[in-house]
């Protein structure tokens, strides 16, 4: 066959030529299509892969965790409520202050305003060394009796009972608290917390380093254990309703299903009273805290001052919203 140039004469001889090279180029760019689909295949396989493995950082947070989580914030809820109707009942009475025995050593005292003593006999008593001004010592039983509703429906039962040691406010005082078969909507709490106030001066936001070991058994049986170290600012406004606290520290023990924990406050939460009175859990409306249990470890945000009980928690970098629960479930 005559060519010029590798190139046919003959124009049949061309036509054919062509019809290769064309048939060539079509099977070139199906290959081409073909390699990029495969590719384009590969990477949508790969962002599912990555998705699905974020999806599963996201619901890493199993059923124990939540039960670790809401156990442990549900046993800070109630030792903040303890606590705080410990100082409401000590700062209601003149007589924990000067250690005066006015109408009696022993009396009925009245917290004013606080509907949560609405069902409670609070009585006040010194004991046998109070000796003003040197020694103030004396002791507030708050009984909820066989069982009590409160106006925000929370059933109290049982005795509180706070030793006092000095005039409340007093830097350097303390106060004990303790239990006596004290229920919270069925859930028990026993143990001791003892409050040494170690504010600046009298002048200060009253500020009390905590000392703490409890235990609360839960309305399934199932029991949860709290050593804790914590810092107590109480913030006091003019009208006792509207006071908060906050609180700095950490605390360790064992969870409901006996595994051992820590926690550590990496923001200072903030309590307000009014949430308290009103609620029927005490959670902070601000600050951070970290759980960790094994090599999980649970970051919860507190938000940013609403009275409710909408935590945001963080696991592996993925976060998400969920509700504490009162009986810790």
């Amino acid at each position: 066959m005559e060519q010029i140039f590798g190139w046919p004469l003959n124009p049949a001889a061309r036509e054919a030529s062509n019809g290769q090279i064309n048939k060539k180029l079509t099977m070139k760019t199906m290959k081409t299509r073909f390699a990029l689909k495969a590719f384009v295949l590969t990477l949508m396989a790969s962002f599912l892969f990555f998705t699905s493995c974020k999806d599963e950082e996201t619901i890493s947070f199993s059923s124990s965790d939540n039960n670790d989580l809401q156990s442990e914030a549900s046993m800070d809820a109630q030792l903040e409520d303890v606590s705080d109707l410990a100082g409401v009942a000590v700062a209601s009475d003149a007589g924990t202050l000067t250690g005066a025995r006015s109408a009696g050593s022993s009396r009925v005292i009245t917290p004013a305003g606080d509907t949560r003593f609405s069902c409670a006999t609070v009585t006040l008593e010194f004991a046998a060394d109070n000796n003003p001004p040197s020694v103030i010592h004396g002791y507030i039983h708050i009984d909820f009796g066989t069982g009590c509703t409160g106006p925000n429906g929370r059933v109290r039962k049982g005795m509180i009972h706070v030793e006092f040691n000095g005039p409340r406010f007093m830097p350097g005082s303390t106060v004990t608290i303790t239990t006596e078969n004290y229920y919270v909507d069925g859930i028990k709490i026993d143990g001791t917390r003892t409050e040494l106030n170690a504010s600046g001066s009298t002048q200060d936001a009253p500020k009390f380093t905590i000392t703490e070991e409890v235990t609360v058994t839960f309305l399934d049986g199932t029991t949860a254990t709290r050593t804790a170290t914590r810092t107590r600012t109480w913030n006091r406004m003019a009208n006792p309703l509207e006071d908060s606290w906050t609180v700095t520290g950490s605390a360790f023990g064992t969870t409901r299903r006996g595994v051992e924990y820590v926690m550590t406050i990496t923001k200072a939460l903030v309590f307000k009273r009014s949430c308290a009175i009103s609620s029927k859990m005490v959670v902070p409306v601000e600050g951070t805290k970290e759980l960790v249990t094994g090599t999980k470890k649970i970051v919860t945000d507190f938000g940013n001052g609403d009275c409710d009980t909408t935590i945001t928690i963080t696991v592996n970098g993925r976060s998400k919203d969920i509700q504490i629960s009162a009986n810790g479930d």
